[in-house]
């Protein structure tokens, strides 16, 4: 499971790494998708670290340990605050090319990478598909929850 979690983010620098000269449409396409990637490759270490370092609530006992768990987890408030501003910025970056982009010629004005445009508008897409799917699913999974303890 971890290699899964460490799998996407590290395939996601890398398209954006190879294809980053190939965006003439929107330059920032291919970075949007590097530092996408690279934030949220820190992110996944920084809570795999903070998971690791306090495995049960017994081995908190002193003050530095408190402090430094409060330490990190307002460091990973601000990466995810950045990750959410980062991925809309993003996608008014991906959707704003979307009628405009062309894969054929390279010398032009508007061409992107047919692999780095499509990469980073389905990587957007998909985001939003489970977006939407969790404000649909949640609600419901805590209405079935509650009702099932209510009766």
């Amino acid at each position: 499971m971890l290699a899964i979690f460490n799998i996407i983010p590290i395939t996601i620098i890398v398209i954006g790494a190879v294809y980053l000269d190939e965006c003439r449409i929107e330059r920032m396409i291919p970075v949007f998708l590097i530092v996408h990637g690279s934030v949220y490759l820190l992110r996944y270490t920084v809570t795999t670290c903070l998971r690791v370092g306090t495995k049960n609530d017994e081995e908190i006992d002193t003050e530095k340990d408190v402090d430094t768990i409060r330490f990190f987890n307002v460091f990973l408030f601000f990466i995810d605050l950045f990750l959410v501003i980062w991925f809309i910025v993003g996608s008014v970056w991906v959707y704003g090319h979307f009628s405009d982009v062309q894969y054929h010629d390279s010398n032009g004005p508007s061409y992107c990478s047919r692999v780095a445009y499509l990469f980073a508008f389905w990587f957007t897409t998909i985001h939003y598909i489970v977006l939407g799917m969790c404000m649909f699913c949640c609600p419901c999974i805590i209405c079935y929850y509650y009702a099932r303890v209510q009766y």
